[in-house]
């Protein structure tokens, strides 16, 4: 019993650092990570995107009018399969308001948000996961 539990054990310890190691294929230098309360921020003002968890409504808005917008993304990791993939996204800019996403039950699945500027030179960020 000793002898399975420690299989066990070392099996466990090697699935997370292969897990923990591991990122999707597109995943960048210049995306940098931002987590407050479900919130994230792009730099000199540019954009947010928050979750609101009554509702599950992702909300993206760009917040300098500078006409380059921002678009917010939303990718899920299925907690059986552990495959990631982009489920919904929202852009806004030159228009008042702000985009929504609220047709996405986030439910079971883990989810990260990303928030793009349109503008050059602005790096993306992303949060960390999270799940409802």
């Amino acid at each position: 019993m000793v002898k399975s539990f420690t299989r066990i054990a070392v099996a466990g310890a090697s699935l997370a650092l292969v897990y923990a190691g591991s990122t999707p294929a597109w995943a960048a230098d210049d995306v940098e990570v931002q987590w407050d309360n479900k919130v994230i921020s792009l730099s000199a003002g540019r954009g947010d995107m928050a979750f609101h968890d009554d509702g599950d409504v992702f909300e993206v808005c760009d917040t300098k009018a500078d006409g380059a917008g921002v678009t917010g993304y939303v990718y899920e990791r299925d907690p059986v399969t552990m495959n990631v993939k982009m489920v919904r996204s929202v852009s806004d800019g030159g228009d008042t308001g702000c985009g929504k996403i609220s047709d996405y039950d986030v439910g079971r699945w883990q989810i990260y948000m990303l928030l793009d500027s349109h503008a050059d030179g602005v790096s993306s960020v992303k949060s960390e996961w999270f799940t409802e």
